[in-house]
């Protein structure tokens, strides 16, 4: 009898750890997939925002409450890209915790 609890126990883990394999590798294919559609225009726009904004204030205006203000845009720039890329890395867990959230909702 516990040599037939142990068999199932063992079976259940190696499903357990087949399924999180599987998860987190699905979950990495849909990460390339993002960031080989979000990066391309995240890399144009901040190419045209350096190559014809930042680079030519700082060497113009060097100091002055100008660039300063252009620093502050790049920050903001550059946090609303890594915002943008977290959401869309982190959807599928949000839709999953959505979904789990309507299933108890509509159950109970």
């Amino acid at each position: 009898m516990a040599l037939m609890l142990y068999g199932l126990l063992y079976l259940a883990g190696t499903m357990l750890a087949l399924a999180l394999i599987a998860l987190l590798c699905w979950w990495l294919r849909y990460a390339v997939l993002v960031f080989y559609l979000l990066l391309p225009p995240m890399v144009l726009a901040w190419g045209c925002w350096a190559f014809f904004v930042a680079i030519p204030m700082g060497l113009l205006f060097d100091g002055s409450t100008a660039e300063r203000r252009i620093v502050r845009i790049s920050h903001w720039l550059n946090d609303e890209c890594a915002a943008v890329l977290w959401f869309a890395l982190t959807l599928p867990f949000k839709a999953f915790m959505v979904a789990t959230e309507l299933a108890t909702w509509l159950i109970g």
